[in-house]
Order: structure tokens, then C-alpha cells, then sequence
């Protein structure tokens, strides 16, 4: 059996609190999230737009949809918003 990654995540924002979760529970990492401060506090959301960003590849629009997913699946689990959403504008471009 492969030994466990070990894992140190800085920061308990929405994203950071999110990775933690999903790596913990994947079994394949043991991980420890520090923040100074309460857990998913909302300063994701001032971060240079992290969580709308458009991506060029599959597997970043991939990842996109996961962390989006992820976020649903907490704030039911805890039953606290973790996000505000205010809506977006997809734009696809073609040759």
C-alpha cells in the first residue's frame, strides 16, 4: 500500500477549506489546514476572481466545475454559504 501524501494547506478560505475536504476524503492524502482566522470567512471572493476565471483546457474547465460542485456539496453538508454567487457570462469562441 502506497504511503499516504502529506498535505499543509495555508489558509481555511473557501477554497482552501474546500481542497482540504476533498483531499481528505480521498484517502490518498493526510492534510492540515491552518487559518489564523474562521473557517471559509468569504476572503476567497476578493482573490482576483479565482472562482470565475475562463479556462482554454478540458481539464481545467474540469476542475472549475469540481470546485463549484465541491462548494454546493459543502454549504448543504454545513448548511452555511460559503459563496456569493452574482451570476456570470459564458462566451465561447470558435475558429
Amino acid at each position: 500500500m502506497a504511503e499516504k501524501q502529506q498535505v499543509v494547506i495555508i489558509g481555511g478560505g473557501i477554497l482552501g477549506f474546500a481542497i482540504a475536504h476533498y483531499l481528505q476524503n480521498s484517502g490518498e492524502a493526510q492534510v492540515w489546514l491552518f487559518e489564523r482566522g474562521e473557517l471559509g470567512a468569504g476572503t476567497t471572493s476578493q482573490a482576483a476572481a479565482l472562482l470565475t476565471r475562463a479556462r482554454s483546457s478540458d481539464s481545467a474547465a474540469l476542475m472549475v466545475h469540481e470546485t463549484h460542485s465541491t462548494l454546493r456539496m459543502l454549504e448543504q453538508r454545513f448548511n452555511l454559504p460559503f459563496a456569493q454567487r452574482s451570476g456570470c457570462l459564458h462566451i465561447a469562441v470558435t475558429r
